[in-house]
């Protein structure tokens, strides 16, 4: 993927009005998000987040902000929160679910990394919300894993393990998803508690 995403911004240097050029730059700064390769993430998403200004790009405004707070979060500046909550309110003003419950849930998880945790808390009940509204099948599931990581936080063994059993049975029939692994390192945590 890093390949493909990068010959896309190759092909499309100089031409900053481009949604192509705009996609290939926030998708590649959210796979350095997730390899925890903030600083680069955090670099592109300035690159790109200029170029998203045109109403038409309001999507990938969003994308871009949700990014950049989250990459500048994780590399401890708490400035993030703020880019990552203005990419809730603005998605939730657009209507634009997906990015909305994204966001949300990657704001959850900042929270919970800086130890913020009743702030957490309400991240992922807003998250819940619109999950059960708005959500897909992929953001049911992330909701479900972050709801079982909330439950043993309080210490609701029995919730936590009922939401990783129903996951993991999911996982069985054949609907994957990336965060099966935590779902069952979890679970056998809790039995070993």
């Amino acid at each position: 993927a890093y390949r493909y995403l990068d010959r896309a911004i190759e092909l499309t240097q100089g031409d900053d009005g481009s949604r192509s050029r705009v996609a290939a730059l926030v998708e590649r700064a959210a796979y350095h998000m997730n390899a925890s390769e903030f600083s680069d993430a955090i670099r592109l998403t300035r690159e790109a987040l200029p170029l998203t200004e045109p109403s038409q790009m309001t999507d990938w405004h969003i994308r871009a902000l949700d990014v950049l707070g989250s990459s500048r979060s994780y590399s401890g500046d708490l400035a993030g929160l703020d880019d990552s909550r203005r990419a809730v309110e603005l998605a939730r003003e657009r209507k634009a679910f997906s990015r909305l419950i994204v966001a949300q849930l990657n704001l959850h998880s900042q929270h919970y990394f800086l130890g913020q945790l009743d702030a957490a808390s309400e991240a992922l009940r807003a998250a819940h919300r619109d999950v059960v509204s708005y959500g897909t099948a992929d953001q049911r599931n992330w909701l479900r894993v972050a709801e079982a990581h909330e439950a043993v936080l309080h210490g609701r063994w029995d919730a936590a393990i009922r939401l990783l059993d129903e996951r993991i049975a999911q996982a069985e029939t054949g609907f994957g998803h990336y965060l099966d692994s935590a779902c069952h390192t979890l679970r056998a945590s809790i039995a070993l508690a």
